[in-house]
C-alpha cells in the first residue's frame, strides 16, 4: 500500500468557481448571520454553523471546478472565514447606522424646531463613532462595538444579565469566534481537495463503498499484510456481513470510467461506546487493482 499523493492542479474554472463562492456565499452568510442574530445568537453554534455551511459550498465549487490542491482550498476557506465575519459586522454597522437615523429624525419630529437637516446616515453615525471611539466608518463601528462588548447568557432567560464580555478581552472572543468560522471551512475545504482524482480520466473517484469486515482478533495480520502489500490468503478473513463492534470496516473507492488506475483503500476501527459506534480511521492508501482482487 502505497500513500496516496495529490497532483496539486488548480483549473482555471477551479479558481473562478471558488472566487464565485467565496464572494456571494461569504456575503450570503454573513448577512443571515447577522439576520438570525438579530432575533436570537448562540454563541459558538452560529460561528461553527457558519463555517460549516461556507465549508460546504466551497467543498461543492472544489468538486464542481476539478481542485486537487489543498494548500488552496486552504486558502480560500480562511478568506471565506474572513468574508462571513466580516459581512457579518458589515451588516451590523448598517443595521446601527438606520436606527441612529431613524433616532435622530423621531427626535428632529418632536421638537419644536422642527427644521430639515443635511445630515446623511453616514454623517450622523460617524459623528457618535468619533465621539465614542475616535474613528469613523466601519473600522469605528468595529471599536465601538468592542467598547459595548457582548453578554453571554442562559437561552429563555431575559432577566439574565449574563457575562459581560468587553474591551481588552472582547478581542479575544472575536478572534474565537472568526477562527471557528474559518476552521471549520478549512477542515472541509481541504478534504474535499484531499479526495482521490484520476488523471487519465479527470474525474474524481467514486464515494466509499463496503469492502467488508474484519474481526478484532484478525486486525494486526491485515493491517500489517495492507502496510507490506502481502495479500496472499488474506482475503478469507474478510467478512461481506456486518460484524459487531469492535471490529475493523475496509472501504474502497475507484475511478468510475477505468479499471486501471489504483483503487483507494481505507480502514477503521469500529468501538462501541455508550451504546454508541465509533469509527476511527488507522490505515488508508492506493492499492493496484491486481493486489485488491486478492481481497474480493
Amino acid at each position: 500500500m502505497k500513500n496516496y499523493l495529490p497532483s496539486n492542479h488548480v483549473p482555471v474554472l477551479g479558481i473562478l468557481f471558488m472566487l464565485l463562492v467565496l464572494v456571494i456565499g461569504g456575503i450570503t452568510i454573513g448577512f443571515l448571520m447577522h439576520f438570525i442574530g438579530k432575533l436570537i445568537y448562540l454563541i459558538l453554534f452560529f460561528p461553527l454553523g457558519a463555517g460549516a455551511i461556507g465549508g460546504f459550498a466551497l467543498a461543492q465549487a472544489i468538486k464542481s471546478g476539478k481542485v486537487r490542491n489543498k494548500y488552496m482550498a486552504i486558502i480560500f476557506a480562511s478568506l471565506m472565514g474572513l468574508i462571513i465575519y466580516s459581512s457579518y459586522f458589515y451588516f451590523k454597522y448598517e443595521n446601527f447606522k438606520n436606527g441612529v437615523y431613524e433616532t435622530f429624525s423621531l427626535q428632529l419630529q418632536n421638537s419644536e424646531n422642527n427644521q430639515q437637516t443635511a445630515f446623511s446616515k453616514d454623517k450622523l453615525s460617524d459623528l457618535i463613532l468619533v465621539n465614542e471611539t475616535g474613528m469613523k466608518g466601519f473600522l469605528g463601528f468595529i471599536k465601538y462595538s468592542a467598547k459595548i462588548g457582548v453578554s453571554i447568557s442562559k437561552v429563555g432567560r431575559s432577566s439574565d444579565r449574563g457575562i459581560a464580555i468587553k474591551e481588552p478581552w472582547i478581542w479575544g472572543y472575536y478572534l474565537v469566534e472568526l477562527s471557528l468560522i474559518a476552521g471549520l471551512a478549512i477542515i472541509i475545504a481541504a478534504d474535499s481537495a484531499s479526495q482521490p482524482f484520476c488523471e487519465r480520466c479527470d474525474s474524481w473517484y467514486s464515494d466509499d463503498l463496503i469492502v467488508g469486515y474484519i474481526p478484532e482478533t484478525e486486525a494486526d495480520k491485515i493491517i500489517y499484510a495492507l502496510k507490506n502489500n502481502n495479500l496472499h490468503d488474506v482475503g478469507s478473513l474478510i467478512s461481506k456481513f456486518k460484524l459487531t463492534a469492535p471490529c475493523l470496516k475496509i472501504v474502497q473507492q475507484h475511478c468510475l470510467n477505468c479499471q486501471s488506475e489504483d483503487i483507494y483503500l481505507k480502514v477503521f476501527k469500529i468501538e462501541e461506546k455508550n451504546g454508541q459506534e465509533n469509527e476511527s480511521k488507522v490505515l488508508s492508501g492506493m492499492i493496484t487493482p491486481e493486489e485488491y482482487q486478492k481481497l474480493i
